[in-house]
């Protein structure tokens, strides 16, 4: 195994087979056929290799090839035998092992090159590449110059990673017979797989003059391929074009144009990959790849809805396509239908136990749920399983997950351990000390955590992620300025981020920048029209820039998408209140109390717009049904004691205030209410023990301090004023009161 394939690493993406098709057992792939030079495979299948270097799913489809031969030399006497005919019979039927066990009882007794060579062939076809090569080795012992025996043994060495010795055998055919196709050909894979992609075009391009048309398609899909790898882009389409054309029902390069054209940024190449797709589906209904591939394209043009329609079709095609299933449940996910993505994943820890992503992705699932001792449990599994696959197998984005999840059970110390592992890793190392930074700010070490985030940016400069977080580290410290600026640089390199543009805005708020706040939330809301919280507080902002018809839209707006959202319906209320239109308020906030019946706040606004609208007794029984739930609602005992002191039902009032005039806690404002009261029941010695009271929680009361004046004894009040002139020495009000207490003062 190469050094790039000796770690294990899974992506977090959906799935995508690339147009570069993996080469995996390139010359193990092809062979001679019953002495034919070229018969090639019908269909595409997919196969399972280990994860390579770009991070792409190991369910890649593979190019065609000739399959391996179960025959001698022609008319070699060797191949009349019973039991190599039975051996054949049985390879045929696809009981590769039961053949073998044939041809190995009686390889010995024939002895020649041609029963070697088919005992090799066996050997191969039954998954022992090893076997297979001594096989071949014994067959070219007895006869050096036997061409298949080459051949096949080239085979067998690259399914064993000997490039080498792989081309060697190439060569040694293609010396014995120039102009050989199969030789030809394979040797291009095998270069190309060697990263040698012109010599890989030079051997393609030869390959399609050695054959007839379905050789050229074949030779032609190669070397479109090796184009692609050297980044030709263009001449890879083209040639892709010229294969089809020499073979019309070859799914192979229609697929690879499929997926070329839809890597590309360009609108109208996507639009050409759709095209190419439905051709292909045409050609070929059951051909999974291209469902698969349509998946592929519907989730980026952010349809998840026909991305799952796609993987779906793909998954019940080939039930083996295990990418089709997991991106299935990766798309359901997306679209919150947790059962569905969660009934996919537990089905492929039964159907594949060998493979760690399911298990990964219930752990994200329980996370979510906030069963974090089960999301813990999955990673846990999902690394397990990785360390079997590969001795150096790592699944950094497991380990990431599972530090998130420690984090979340208040196990920082080995959440930190976790993240640790992963901090050298080239990809997720910045996201692990960012990560390290939210688990220090969990601990209360806010210096720490800042310090993590700005080595997270250090490592990866323009790292959206980690400047939001110190955004939030800033504006959870009062820190508006800084966050602002943090969350203006995340945009700076995240122009889609629709929280830092909300939070932005939030925070020119808090700063007094109503109008820059709009701005922002007008960039959010370009992202996502419809987006609640930037409604909201684009309505907040309208409001405090007196934009009320604004507000009063924004609002309307926001709540055609959110309908139960209370407060939105009840700022609406308080907009048609400050533009004086109170039977607009009174209908929104009828609205806000079907969806929060038992809300005082709600009903305390309600009872002040029968106020403004006449309906006293209306106004009356909300206010009552407010001190109902809160007794000690202090506006609504206010408002209701002056309204029952105006009409008269004086004992009604102190009763009213009773709550808040008690021993315990008394309001100061209630207190100087309940004296208005004494004073119109003539009470005056309770109502000035009422005013004392109420200076005695505020000295510097000035409506009680002026009844005290005109209705207490003299003394008590100069003390009193005495009293709120220290506290408050530059007031002009306790000049006037006190010349009011001179004698022959008008009262």
């Amino acid at each position: 195994m190469s050094a790039a394939m000796s770690t294990v690493r899974f992506v977090l993406r959906e799935s995508f087979v690339p147009h570069t098709l993996v080469l995996a057992a390139l010359i193990g792939l092809t062979a001679w056929l019953d002495g034919e030079a070229a018969v090639w495979a019908r269909r595409e299948t997919v196969i399972v290799v280990t994860p390579q270097e770009l991070g792409w799913d190991e369910a890649q489809l593979q190019e065609d090839g000739i399959v391996a031969s179960s025959q001698g030399a022609v008319g070699d006497p060797t191949l009349d035998s019973p039991e190599l005919a039975e051996a054949r019979r049985l390879s045929r039927a696809n009981d590769h092992k039961a053949a073998l066990a044939v041809a190995e009882r009686v390889v010995d007794t024939l002895a020649t090159a041609p029963a070697w060579n088919e005992v090799g062939v066996f050997r191969l076809r039954a998954g022992n590449p090893r076997g297979a090569r001594d096989a071949f080795d014994k067959a070219l012992a007895i006869d050096g110059g036997y061409q298949r025996a080459h051949y096949n043994r080239a085979l067998a060495r690259g399914r064993e990673g000997d490039v080498e010795g792989a081309r060697a055998d190439y060569l040694a055919v293609l010396a014995l017979t120039p102009r050989d196709f199969a030789a030809t050909y394979n040797l291009g894979l095998l270069e190309l797989s060697a990263g040698a992609t012109a010599r890989a075009k030079e051997l393609f391009q030869a390959a399609t003059e050695l054959g007839g048309n379905d050789a050229k398609a074949a030779a032609l899909c190669a070397l479109g391929l090796a184009y692609s790898r050297s980044g030709n882009r263009k001449a890879a389409l083209v040639v892709y074009e010229r294969s089809i054309e020499f073979r019309p029902s070859y799914l192979l390069p229609r697929y690879n144009q499929a997926a070329l054209l839809f890597k590309s940024a360009e609108r109208l190449d996507r639009q050409r990959a759709g095209l190419v797709l439905e051709q292909l589906v045409a050609l070929a209904p059951d051909f999974a790849p291209a469902h698969f591939l349509r998946g592929r394209l519907s989730s980026t043009d952010g349809d998840r809805q026909a991305a799952m329609t796609h993987y779906e079709r793909a998954a019940q095609m080939d039930r083996r396509f295990f990418k089709a299933h997991y991106n299935f449940a990766l798309a359901a996910l997306e679209l919150d239908r947790v059962s569905d993505a969660k009934a996919t994943f537990e089905r492929l820890t039964r159907e594949f136990p060998d493979r760690p992503e399911p298990h990964f992705n219930l752990g994200r699932i329980a996370y979510r749920e906030e069963r974090h001792l089960e999301a813990v449990q999955a990673y846990e599994r999902a690394l397990a399983l990785a360390r079997t696959a590969s001795p150096q197998g790592s699944y950094p984005d497991a380990r990431l997950n599972l530090a998130l999840a420690l984090d979340a059970l208040g196990r920082f110390d080995d959440a930190l351990r976790e993240l640790a592992l992963v901090e050298s890793d080239p990809t997720l190392g910045p996201a692990a000390i960012m990560n390290q930074g939210l688990v220090k700010k969990h601990q209360g070490d806010l210096v720490e955590a800042r310090e993590r985030f700005e080595a997270a940016i250090a490592r990866r400069p323009g790292y959206s992620a980690a400047l939001y977080n110190l955004g939030k580290l800033a504006a959870e410290a009062d820190d508006h300025a800084a966050a602002a600026a943090a969350y203006a640089k995340v945009l700076e390199v995240d122009p889609k981020n629709l929280k830092a543009a909300v939070n932005l805005g939030v925070e020119r708020a808090a700063q007094g920048d109503h109008t820059g706040a709009i701005a922002a939330y007008r960039s959010a809301l370009k992202l996502q029209p419809n987006h609640p919280p930037a409604l909201f507080n684009l309505a907040l902002a309208q409001r405090e820039t007196n934009n009320l018809a604004g507000a009063a839209e924004t609002y309307r707006r926001l709540l055609a998408v959110d309908e139960d959202n209370v407060k939105a319906w009840q700022n609406l209320a308080v907009v048609y209140a400050r533009q004086e239109r109170p039977d607009l308020a009174v209908e929104v906030l009828g609205e806000a109390l079907d969806r929060e019946p038992s809300s005082a706040a709600l009903r305390f606004n309600l009872a002040l717009q029968f106020q403004k609208l006449g309906r006293t007794e209306a106004a009356r029984n909300e206010l009552e049904r407010v001190l109902r739930l809160e007794p000690r609602h202090e506006k609504a005992a206010l408002t209701l004691a002056r309204q029952h002191r105006d009409a008269g039902r004086l004992d009604e009032a102190a009763a009213v205030l009773a709550p808040l005039t008690g021993e315990e806690r008394p309001s100061s404002r209630a207190l100087v209410v309940l004296a208005r009261v004494h004073l119109a029941s003539r009470r005056t010695a309770d109502a000035v023990a009422a005013l004392l009271r109420a200076l005695d929680r505020a000295p510097t009361s000035l409506q009680a301090l002026s009844l005290l004046v005109s209705h207490g004894p003299a003394d008590a009040a100069r003390e009193r004023l005495h009293a709120a002139s220290t506290k408050k020495p530059l007031d002009p009000n306790w000049a006037r009161l006190g010349a009011r207490l001179a004698p022959g003062a008008p009262q």
